[in-house]
Order: structure tokens, then sequence, then C-alpha cells
């Protein structure tokens, strides 16, 4: 694991923006926690009409990411040029600010046309009733309730390396990226792409933990009401059954 200088999390907001629409107000917010040494820029971003100031830790332009719905990362671009402009130990922090920048252009069109529902990470109470009525298991099921509820951490590893630990570590909830750890002594000699590959691997680990929210299937047909009560009865018949 990298030591805790060399870890980064999205802790308290750079990114801030309030928009306020009726009963909503939408905070998009992320936060990287830096070393108080580490300079920092900040950019004014606009996109779809919507502007936020962003402070972004050195070396952020150096990484490129595409997102799928669940703010995961499909696709990683790292610039060659990244083991001549950042040390090792700064580029999990490069890492972390462009994938903030990536949230926030990801969500600039939802917010400008006032869809703020689309912000939220998190499947409908219909979705998770359904989901937790298919689970085959109490701890499938329970699994799935701590999901919903935000309690849940899921963690994607790279390949240990010949310094016996992961290449990295990328921890995750229900909806965005937590936490990006790069081993600094494995980063040192290792080409941009096998940085960009590994992440892009950690991001399908978290992905294939993550709770698959549906609404279809048999139990669709049922009211809410029936579906809150059926729940209730299936996690006392889990229980007792374990």
């Amino acid at each position: 694991m990298a030591a805790a200088g060399e870890r980064y999390r999205c802790a308290k907001s750079v990114v801030h923006q309030h928009i306020c629409c009726g009963r909503y107000q939408i905070r998009v917010t992320s936060q990287l926690r830096r070393a108080r040494s580490e300079p920092a820029r900040i950019r004014a971003c606009r996109s779809e009409g919507v502007r936020v100031a962003v402070s972004l830790a050195e070396g952020w332009e150096l990484f490129e990411m595409q997102l799928d719905d669940g703010y995961l990362p499909t696709a990683v671009d790292v610039d060659r040029s990244l083991p001549d402009r950042l040390d090792p130990r700064q580029f999990a922090a490069a890492a972390i600010a462009a994938y903030q920048l990536s949230v926030w252009r990801r969500s600039a069109a939802a917010i400008a046309r006032g869809d703020y529902a689309a912000l939220d990470p998190y499947p409908s109470r219909r979705a998770q009733l359904i989901t937790a009525l298919d689970a085959g298991s109490y701890a499938e099921f329970q699994a799935i309730e701590h999901a919903m509820r935000g309690d849940s951490t899921f963690t994607g590893r790279g390949p240990i390396t010949r310094f016996d630990r992961p290449s990295m570590t990328i921890t995750a909830g229900l909806g965005y990226i937590h936490d990006i750890a790069v081993d600094s002594q494995w980063a040192a000699s290792a080409p941009p792409y096998a940085i960009a590959a590994d992440m892009v691997d950690c991001a399908g680990r978290i992905r294939e933990q993550r709770p698959r929210f549906h609404e279809t299937g048999s139990w669709s047909v049922r009211s809410d009401d029936e579906l809150e009560y059926e729940v209730r009865e299936y996690r006392a018949y889990l229980e007792r059954n374990r």
C-alpha cells in the first residue's frame, strides 16, 4: 500500500456549486486532500452553461478519463510525459483530480437542464426493493441493504508487483470513487499505459462488486407497499434460516 502521504481522498470540497430548485438543493462537491507543500491550480470550468471553480492538483491534465453511468472509468489515457512531469508520489493526486473533473463534466449537462435526479447515484427505492428480493442468500441480501444505506465500500486492487503489494488501490461507494492510492515505488518505473490499464482494471473490479439494481422480473408487477412488506418478510425468513 502507498504511504499515508501518498493517499488522496475526496474528503472536503474543492468543487463547489450550489444549485437550488424547489425542494432540491444539490451540492456538486468533491475534494482532494493535499500535502500543504503541493501546488494546486484554480481552473474556471464552463460546461453546458454552468460554471464552477475547480482546484486541481498539479498534473491533472496528464490524465483523461471516460466514465460510465456509475462514475467509474471505462477508459483512461495517461500522457507519455507523466514520468518527466511529476514525481511518482504525485500520480495519485493528479489522477483523482482528473477524475473529479471528469465527474463534473459528466454532470454538467444534467445540472444545466435541471435534471437533479440524474445526479443521485442511488437507484430508486423500487429498484432497491426488487433487487433485495432477488438475493439468493442472507449474505447477498445484507450486501444489498448495506449498499442501499450507503455503508458499503468497494475496493479494486491492481496486480501484485515485485514490491509485494498492489500497483494501486481504488476504493469507491455506490456512486463515486473515494480514494486512489498508487504505489510510488512501482509507479517510478511503470510506463504510463500500464498505469492507465491498472486504473481501468481496478474500476472493473469495483463494478463487479456493486449490486446490479433493477426494476424488472416477476416482482415488477407488485406495488411499492407490497414490495416493502415482502422485503420485511424475506429478511425475517433469511435471518431464521441462515
